[in-house]
């Protein structure tokens, strides 16, 4: 694959990369760190950096202990090809999806992915193929020692002059030295973000005889980059009345609840989307009336069920989440409210479908 094709390649998947690893308005001059790992005969880390340079100049070198981001770059040289990848890490610690480039030449894979550095911080960054580049500056060998030079003689003054040729250079030979690979960036520490939210449950046998209910949800959430970030929540819901009509009259139906939520593990598909697989267990109680009979009463039952879902999480901006949930509960108390022993007015499901969302604010 030409040098052409391989940027045109580049430039059409660093769309989505930029979306992902690019977000906001960037400074002038962002600072970021390279972190920079090659094998074989590949070009430095300052060649990658200075083709990044030629591609935008809205990017610097971050100075000691400035936050930035990371360019995370590994070149591999092989026998028949060459390849690389390219991650984004963000001043937070976020990583951005890994981007992978393979090549004929190491110096092509190292190009390539300068681009896809550039754009990720400067999408306005130039994308047009260089003129007839020249070769990349290779990682530095060790220097050879100085040449030995043969020791003057003694020349008789009355003798012609003879013809002398230059002595003989002896140069020490080198074995090429493995570039010096960097020290991996420590991993931001975890960090306990407390979430506050307002949504909408809804809960019912079916779709549609699900019933509404407002939720207020107070979440603990450990936010970091692993599998294992777990999220726990209280959820406060109290549903919409409710009615249950048949021909011998209507139960009118309030739950109320109180519910402890679990997310151990999260998977990030695409930044800033995040799924998760839950448990919960709730506690309550339901308040039942019944009307259009001769004789009315009300009642206050317990309630509680057990549940699994999966829950999406969505960043939409700063502290601003949007989160959704589906699954499915099993109650623990199956009442049923009757008018007499031979007319059923409710019988609670063996099985509740549930789904809802929220807009919580992190802290």
């Amino acid at each position: 694959m030409g040098r052409p094709a391989i940027l045109g390649v580049v430039v059409g998947a660093a769309g989505a990369f930029v979306a992902v690893a690019a977000s906001g308005d960037a400074p002038t001059r962002e600072p970021v760190r390279v972190d920079y790992r090659s094998e074989g005969q590949c070009p430095s880390g300052a060649a990658f950096f200075g083709e990044v340079r030629a591609r935008t100049d809205k990017v610097r070198i971050a100075t000691e202990g400035e936050p930035a981001r990371v360019l995370r770059v590994e070149v591999q040289e092989g026998a028949k090809d060459s390849q690389g990848s390219l991650v984004v890490v963000g001043a937070d610690g976020a990583a951005s999806s890994v981007r992978r480039v393979r090549a004929t030449t190491c110096d092509d894979v190292v190009r390539a992915l300068a681009l896809v550095a550039a754009l990720a911080i400067d999408p306005e960054a130039k994308t047009a193929p260089r003129v007839a580049p020249s070769p990349l500056p290779q990682a530095p060998d060790a220097e050879p020692p100085p040449s030995a030079t043969a020791p003057a003689t003694a020349v008789d003054a009355g003798a012609p002059e003879a013809a002398t040729s230059p002595p003989p250079r002896t140069t020490a030979r080198t074995t090429p030295t493995a570039t010096p690979k960097l020290p991996e960036p420590p991993e931001p520490p975890a960090k306990t973000e407390i979430s506050l939210g307002l949504g909408v449950g809804l809960e019912g046998a079916t779709v549609l005889e699900a019933r509404p209910s407002p939720v207020l949800v107070l979440g603990f959430d450990v936010a970091r980059n692993r599998l294992l970030a777990p999220w726990l929540a209280l959820r406060l819901a109290r549903s919409f009345e409710g009615e249950a009509a048949t021909a011998a009259g209507t139960a009118k139906l309030v739950f109320s609840s109180a519910a402890l939520e679990g997310c151990p593990l999260r998977l990030r598909l695409a930044e800033p989307l995040a799924l998760s697989p839950c448990a919960r267990v709730a506690f309550g109680f339901v308040e039942a009336e019944g009307a259009g009979i001769s004789t009315p009463a009300s009642a206050l039952r317990g309630w509680g069920d057990v549940g699994m879902h999966a829950r999406a999480a969505l960043h939409l901006a700063g502290p601003v989440h949007l989160d959704g949930h589906v699954g499915a509960r099993v109650p623990l108390f199956r009442d049923t409210y009757f008018v007499d022993a031979g007319t059923t007015l409710y019988e609670i499901p063996r099985v509740l479908l549930a789904f809802g969302g929220e807009l919580r604010v992190a802290f």
